[in-house]
């Protein structure tokens, strides 16, 4: 589910537990734009969902550029 709209609430920025800036080897397609990430520079966002039973872990990959205007406009 892209980012679509400024007002759209998505809980998984609140269950982050990590961000990296990683080497795209295999190519990802960017949550954002949907365009595709390879042998580049990208960003891996990790969150953990918990409750009864074992943690679950969701991961998302940004293109470099559209993961920082996000951050500066406050959608992440």
């Amino acid at each position: 589910m892209p980012l679509d709209s400024v007002t759209s609430y998505d809980p998984f920025y609140h269950r982050v537990i990590g961000r990296q800036l990683k080497f795209t080897l295999f190519p990802r397609r960017c949550y954002i734009s949907g365009s595709i990430i390879w042998l580049e520079n990208a960003y891996f966002l990790t969150a953990m969902w918990t409750g009864p039973g074992l943690p679950a872990y969701e991961t998302r990959w940004y293109d470099k550029d559209e993961y920082l205007v996000a951050r500066l406009k406050d959608l992440i």
